[in-house]
């Protein structure tokens, strides 16, 4: 079960790493490597998307 949360979570990670670089948006190192380090960008980005 675990590992299925894992790997579910690499694939989300790996889908925003593909948006932002198509979209030009530089990613912080440590991204990914904790749900706050994710949460973060996520908050940050969507406020330069929105303006």
């Amino acid at each position: 079960m675990i590992l299925f949360l894992l790997s579910r979570q690499n694939k989300i990670i790996e889908f925003i790493r593909s948006m932002a670089a198509k979209l030009g948006v530089t990613i912080p190192g440590g991204f990914g490597k904790t749900d706050e380090s994710v949460i973060d960008f996520m908050n940050a980005f969507s406020k330069k998307v929105r303006t």
